[in-house]
């Protein structure tokens, strides 16, 4: 009995010597122990729990003055509360660590909404505990309330700041909440299904830099699917344009004809299989467009892809259990190019990008990309964006930068700004069984719209009040159509669409409604479903580009005009 006694009080001095050990490093500064906050949730939001770690760290750390404990002593404190987690067992656990502070909280998902709880305990018990509470609607305000109460925390504590509320009350006075309309709301301005001119000068689609007038827009009924991708072609042979929309289960084909939106042909996928990306186009040249599927199969662990086309009566598969990841480039003056990469075993993206070409009824390899470049199929865009008869490469990075290259892969421009921004991402394999995601680039369209014979870039522009912040997790809130063009220097804007509320998640441009014009075409996911009882919806939304592409036409003449004076 003595030496099981003499073994507990040896525990607990080597317990003593090792937390004095540990937080040694915080000598001299006031400590918080920013405790992992409780996820309620069905689905693993582990990664939001370390981004809220990571955000009240970085803002209520102070050099100097205050610190907090790092993650790895945040979880070794948490595992010494015995109990439920509450403002009595901090307190003790605080002052056996011997921190001065101690923040705790939880977040609960119900529905769409997101509840935010949180606390910062005063371990002596000399000032008043600060706590914060509320209910968003979706995970993009979970960011700013946790800005708002680091912001209150830093003033009631620590006396730094003006505390949370005037910080909230200058957002809302700042926000213009007009920009983020879904389109169910701009259908009450005035806008029907079926084009049509808008005496709004506030319609959905807003020009800059000279291009005045403004466009109606068509929107289909909503789907109970999360859309993620989108194409348009004649996949039926019968002279008109069908637009093909997937989500990760189903395949929607529809045609818009005499302002009707008609099922041609639909089709669930089966077992483990899920569908990642969509293109239309005839690359075996046989005069109908075929449908290439991007999908993977969870079961097997590899692509599953396939390529689907009208048999007269039916789509039929012509290809099948491909390991390829497709996208399709089209670029003015050019014939399409059919462009592959494969799986690895253990990463999403294996090997060098190369265009494929069909063969005796089969796909293979062609010219490969860029030999001095690690990017996947869906990163890059390649066309003579400058004009010099030479192609350059547009390529995103994880951020959704965007960088041009030329061919001997010399760095032309970056930008500044973000573009694309989707919520399609693929799960990768990391250390200790854990996963990461890779979130898939924006799909890009090169065009030449007013025929000047420089080419422009069209491409959605995705907008989230948390940004680029949780590596992974990504949902946006907004989003807009954004052209770009080479003005010497770089890419700069040319004109943008007015920004829509719902995530866009492709677009594509041709004549999607068979009346002979030209149509910016945009998925819109409104509700994305997977939490409790809600189901998914999307919708599709098509822009007329004819009044800008006839205003792009005079600016060009007015262009032309001025030059030739000047060389006089």
């Amino acid at each position: 009995m003595k030496k099981i006694i003499d073994l507990k009080i040896v525990a607990v001095f080597i317990a003593m010597f090792v937390s004095a050990t540990a937080f040694s490093a915080y000598a001299g500064q006031e400590k918080i122990a920013v405790l992992p906050f409780k996820i309620n949730a069905k689905e693993d939001l582990s990664y939001l729990k370390d981004g809220i770690f990571d955000m009240l760290s970085s803002r209520l750390s102070s050099e100097g003055s205050v610190k907090a404990l790092n993650k790895e002593d945040a979880n070794s404190a948490l595992s010494q509360i015995v109990g439920p987690v509450n403002e009595s067992s901090v307190k003790v656990m605080g002052n056996k660590i011997g921190v001065e502070y101690v923040l705790y909280g939880s977040i609960t998902v119900f529905g769409e909404n997101v509840s935010l709880d949180a606390r910062m305990v005063d371990v002596s018990g000399a000032k008043e505990t600060v706590s914060f509470s509320g209910v968003s609607k979706g995970f993009d305000d979970v960011v700013p309330r946790i800005n708002d109460f680091a912001a209150d925390i830093n003033y009631k504590i620590f006396g730094k700041g003006s505390g949370y509320q005037a910080k909230t009350t200058n957002r809302v006075e700042s926000e213009d909440k007009s920009i983020y309309q879904h389109p169910e709301k701009l259908l009450n301005k005035g806008y029907y299904e079926g084009f049509g001119p808008s005496n709004d000068p506030f319609s959905a689609f807003v020009m800059k830099r000279g291009y005045g007038q403004t466009s109606g827009f068509w929107k289909s009924r909503n789907f109970k699917s999360k859309i993620i991708g989108m194409d348009l072609g004649d996949v039926d042979n019968d002279k008109k344009n069908e637009v093909v929309f997937i989500s990760p289960e189903k395949i929607f084909v529809y045609r818009n004809f005499n302002k009707k939106f008609v099922k041609v042909y639909d089709m669930e996928v089966k077992g483990y299989v899920k569908l990642i990306s969509v293109d239309v186009g005839d690359m075996n040249n046989n005069g109908v467009d075929e449908i290439y599927i991007t999908a993977f199969n969870a079961s097997a662990g590899k692509n599953a892809s396939f390529v689907l086309e009208w048999n007269g009566k039916d789509l039929v598969r012509i290809a099948s259990e491909l390991g390829w990841y497709f996208r399709i480039q089209r670029c003015p003056k050019r014939a399409p190019v059919l462009y592959g990469q494969t799986r690895g075993r253990s990463e999403v993206f294996s090997g060098a990008v190369f265009s494929l070409v069909w063969v005796g009824g089969g796909l293979e390899r062609g010219e490969k990309v860029r030999k001095d470049a690690d990017i996947s199929v869906y990163d890059f865009t390649k066309a003579d964006f400058t004009n010099k008869k030479s192609d350059s490469i547009l390529i995103f990075d994880d951020q959704d930068r965007m960088h041009m290259f030329d061919q001997k892969g010399r760095r032309e421009w970056q930008s500044n700004d973000r573009y694309g921004g989707t919520e399609n991402h693929l799960e990768q394999k990391a250390q200790k069984g854990e996963t990461s995601r890779i979130y898939l680039p924006q799909r890009v369209i090169i065009t030449d719209m007013d025929n000047d014979n420089r080419l422009e870039v069209l491409l959605i522009q995705s907008f989230s009040l948390s940004g680029r912040f949780f590596s992974k997790y990504r949902s946006y809130s907004g989003g807009q159509i954004i052209a770009l063009g080479w003005n010497g220097l770089g890419m700069g804007e040319i004109w943008h669409t007015r920004k829509v509320s719902g995530h866009m998640s492709d677009i594509t441009i041709g004549d999607f409604d068979n009346d002979g014009g030209i149509d910016a075409v945009v998925s819109v996911v409104s509700e994305r479903g997977g939490v409790a009882l809600l189901d998914p919806r999307s919708s599709l939304i098509s822009y007329d580009l004819l009044p800008m592409i006839e205003q792009a036409k005079e600016m060009k003449k007015e262009r032309d005009r001025q030059e030739a004076e000047n060389n006089q």
